[in-house]
């Protein structure tokens, strides 16, 4: 599932992003190198993870975002998938007229290991 808010937010379609890991999507410069690593890491182990990253929408744009990712765990204590919850950090003229609307998403991330 693809919120239609994260949709708007970031001008991807729902078929663009369902399977996707975050490691997949296109990347901003503006994070640490390390830290896709760093969130990997942490919710591979049925963690959750959460902090300001910075995301790159389809038309180039950086906008920086407070993201929480969590494992669903299911039987057997096996990771099924992750969800992700993103809300924008701020809000600039441009975000404003671009997304009148609250910017708060989630979208359902398959999970990518063996």
């Amino acid at each position: 599932y693809v919120n239609p808010a994260f949709e708007r937010m970031m001008g991807y379609h729902k078929g663009e992003l369902l399977g996707k890991e975050l490691a997949e999507l296109p990347k901003s410069d503006k994070n640490r190198a390390d830290l896709l690593d760093t969130i990997n890491t942490c919710i591979k182990k049925g963690k959750e993870w959460q902090g300001v990253y910075y995301a790159r929408r389809k038309s180039g744009d950086s906008i920086q975002q407070h993201v929480k990712i969590t494992p669903v765990i299911g039987q057997g204590g096996k990771i099924r998938h992750f969800v992700s919850l993103k809300k924008l950090c701020c809000t600039t003229d441009k975000n404003k007229q671009s997304h009148p609307r609250p910017a708060f998403s989630w979208v359902r991330l398959a999970p990518r290991c063996p």
